[in-house]
């Protein structure tokens, strides 16, 4: 069911404009040039959207979150709480399908269910970006170093290396 609402093609239009949103309030001066020299692996998510139910999922949770927050709507924050459990559960299933495994767009869910912890911290605690962002680096480690040589792979690794280095950080204060 949820597989088959990302193919509708006036989901799609609300995911984009959804998206946009999002990624107008994470990004400074996105959509123009400055934003390029900013090299966030968010800047690759547009490309990305329609390849891996993980992912979008994930997008979709940040998206919605971020939109409640702007207009202090809680059902909006809600939904993306049920949207991040409907990724983690996409991300499962990515991470047991063979080629799925060490795609771009997989790495790029658990990155960015490592930012939803970050921005809205559902368990209240640490824990879940923990969690995520050892779940990045040995994600990593699996793919090798010849995934992380083109520019989504190699910006990605990027951002979970200096994720890892925070969550260090959170871990022994």
């Amino acid at each position: 069911p949820y597989t088959t609402l990302f193919r509708s093609d006036s989901y799609r239009a609300f995911q984009q404009q959804l998206l946009g949103e999002f990624m107008h309030a994470f990004i400074p001066n996105y959509g123009t040039r400055a934003a390029t020299e900013d090299a966030s692996w968010l800047l690759c998510v547009p490309g990305m959207v329609g390849s891996a139910p993980a992912l979008e999922a994930t997008l979709m949770a940040l998206s919605t979150a971020q939109l409640g927050r702007a207009h202090d709507c809680m059902e909006l924050v809600h939904e993306s709480r049920r949207l991040y459990c409907v990724s983690l559960r996409e991300l499962g299933k990515a991470l047991k399908d063979k080629e799925q495994l060490y795609r771009d767009e997989t790495l790029a869910a658990c990155v960015a269910l490592a930012l939803y912890e970050v921005v809205e911290c559902p368990a209240e605690s640490d824990k879940g970006l923990v969690t995520h962002s050892d779940g990045c680096m040995k994600l990593i480690e699996a793919r090798g170093p010849e995934a992380h040589t083109g520019d989504v792979g190699h910006l990605l690794f990027l951002s979970c290396r200096f994720s890892s280095v925070c969550t260090v950080f959170c871990t022994f204060r």
